[in-house]
């Protein structure tokens, strides 16, 4: 456990003081991203005007990919002779030649109308070539802002946008967060970097040729109260190397290559300036949510190890599908943005921990267990030999009392009290020694944890028979009891004979016990299919109810009746019987129906 709280230690550190915190939080932004579906809301105050392909391949040099300055500039007419709310030109100096007298014209109109605001790239003193801007866009003043990104490396992905962008040695308003304030939007509170929320499906977008060709009216309709980005929606390498690109990536595309599968960064700040005028960035949590539900989820996982079950794996499983849910419905409905990274390595070293301090308690409880089962076993070994030598002592005490009354003459009048006394104590010397058997056998296979099968000889059933019968003497006299006896000629067996003796002795004594005085018994011999021999006897006693008829086998087990207070037993001898028959390769059951007695059955296969 030292080492794993060491090695917790050295993540946490790990954690922070490198970007890993930044990327598990960016990993799961993106995610949450994917993962939120797509809303259409608000996205038809907002109009993308692209130059794309075919714009550049009908109004311009598709070899360069750019734009005629003449076709930019009827493209500013049209928006300008509209009633479009707000107007964001992208006018980025890798497609536009500044310098052309056409475009100084645009400018001109741009300039005349407060509605627009023109956005530049790259405009910084890390750049030598563009540490100012040029004369005639200082001219336009106020209307002209970057558009620059935080992306600091090809394929990345971009978050977060800063509000203000750097201007030589001054900042100046990003062009998004300009165009938000003229429409209106207080944007005094807005974090330098602001995260911006991605939604599935395009923004609706108007190819320039559609609106180059489009009647007056027809334009007129399209851009009424929109508000208008206009810019190139292609790819165009730079002149020179620079972070910022016209092509970038977002959390719904992921890490793929930029200038196949990114988005424009036209269509980027069509997204900043929505989300920034319909208040759809994502807003901070405040400190202590994160904490909360870092608590929360730590310590909702150490409880889930201490619930002692098999579904803890699936419980953490589900716990993460409802916190990521929670996340996109934070994204989605409130717009608000709590970061996972610290959620996810103090739960997972939650889990961690949880994990080990299980398997440890585990490993001790079974432990634990397996010493109190020898134990247990130890004590079990030592009661049955107490349990056994006890019997044996009381065994020979009570044959030693049973020969001395053998040996009394017996009265000539049997119906007198001499008589009936000496009766009654071979009877109960007779039962008691049946007690002291059963114990002793029980003991017997308590004191052994031998299952081997049992040694075969060659047994004659009808001598088996016989000999049982010959011990129920005196008790078979006494009741009036009459067998009837159904074994098959020269009925031989190969099986162990103190098995048989066993089961057909306790078959016996329970059909004497439970059947009325004066009744008939049947003990059948008999051969069946297959290769097997079925010993059988059959009472006339009340019968054993179907739903009991397998726990009559169990051990100590007596059936809840009137019977249990009125005839004598141990609950062991059936049990006993099925032990020594499985022991054997053998088979004990009963065939039984309430009132109509019940048959006990022994089958073994030769």
């Amino acid at each position: 456990m030292g080492f794993v709280l060491i090695s917790f230690g050295l993540l946490v550190y790990i954690f922070y003081t490198t970007p890993l915190r930044e990327q598990i939080n960016d990993y799961f932004y993106d995610v949450i991203t994917r993962l939120t579906p797509a809303d259409s809301h608000h996205a038809d105050d907002v109009l993308v005007v692209e130059i794309d392909q075919q714009t550049v391949a009908k109004y311009g040099n598709a070899a360069d990919s750019t734009l005629a300055p003449e076709a930019l500039a009827k493209l500013v007419d049209i928006v300008m002779g509209s009633q479009a709310k707000s107007v964001a030109l992208l006018l980025l100096y890798n497609v536009f030649d500044y310098e052309d007298p056409t475009f100084n014209t645009v400018l001109r109109q741009v300039a005349s109308d407060k509605r627009f605001a023109v956005g530049t790239l790259g405009y910084n003193s890390s750049t030598p070539s563009l540490q100012e801007l040029p004369s005639n866009l200082q001219a336009l003043g106020s209307q002209v802002h970057g558009i620059e990104t935080l992306k600091v490396r090809s394929n990345s992905i971009v978050r977060v946008l800063p509000k203000s962008s750097y201007r030589g040695s001054s900042r100046d308003e990003m062009l998004p967060v300009y165009v938000a304030g003229q429409l209106g939007v207080d944007t005094a509170d807005l974090p330098s970097n602001y995260r911006l929320e991605f939604v599935k499906g395009k923004l609706p977008v108007l190819n320039a040729n559609e609106l180059l060709a489009a009647s007056p009216a027809a334009a007129a309709s399209l851009l009424k109260d929109k508000i208008i980005i206009v810019g190139y929606t292609l790819y165009k390498e730079w002149p020179f190397g620079t972070a910022d690109q016209m092509i970038v990536n977002t959390p719904l595309k992921g890490e793929v290559n930029t200038h196949e599968k990114g988005e424009p960064i036209t269509l980027l700040t069509a997204r900043a300036i929505e989300n920034l005028y319909h208040g759809h960035w994502l807003k901070p949590a405040p400190s202590h949510w994160q904490v909360l539900q870092t608590a929360l989820i730590g310590l909702s996982f150490l409880l889930f190890w201490a619930l002692d079950s098999l579904f803890v794996p699936l419980l953490i499983v589900f716990s993460w599908l409802a916190l990521l849910t929670f996340h996109v419905v934070l994204f989605r409905h409130f717009h608000i943005y709590l970061p996972l990274a610290d959620t996810v390595v103090f739960s997972s070293m939650a889990i961690i921990l949880g994990a080990l301090t299980r398997i440890n308690y585990d490993l001790k409880r079974f432990a634990n267990a397996k010493v109190e089962t020898e134990q247990t076993k130890k004590i079990a070994s030592i009661q049955a030999r107490f349990l056994d030598r006890f019997a044996v002592e009381l065994a020979a005490s009570n044959a030693e009392i049973l020969q001395h009354l053998e040996k009394i003459p017996a009265p000539p009048d049997a119906t007198s009290l001499s008589a009936r006394t000496l009766a009654a104590g071979l009877r109960s010397c007779q039962e008691f020694g049946e007690y002291l058997r059963s114990i002793q056998q029980f003991s017997q296979t308590q004191n052994t944890s031998s299952k081997e099968p049992l040694e075969r000889s060659q047994v004659d059933v009808s001598e088996v028979v016989a000999k049982v019968l010959a011990r129920f003497d005196t008790t078979v006299s006494e009741r009036g009891i009459d067998f009837t006896i159904t074994v098959v000629d020269d009925l031989v067996v190969s099986a162990n004979a103190n098995m048989i003796d066993t089961v057909l002795f306790n078959f016996v004594s329970n059909a004497i016990k439970y059947s009325p005085k004066g009744a008939e018994i049947s003990i059948k011999g008999e051969r069946l299919a297959d290769k097997k021999i079925r010993l059988s006897v059959s009472d006339r006693g009340k019968g054993i109810p179907a739903e009991l008829q397998e726990r009559v086998f169990e051990k100590f087990y007596r059936i809840k009746d009137d019977d249990v207070y009125t005839i004598k037993g141990t609950g062991l001898g059936l049990y006993l019987c099925k032990y020594f028959a499985d022991r054997a390769g053998a088979t004990v059951g009963c065939e039984s129906a309430a009132g109509q007695g019940s048959t006990f059955y022994l089958e073994i296969t030769e």
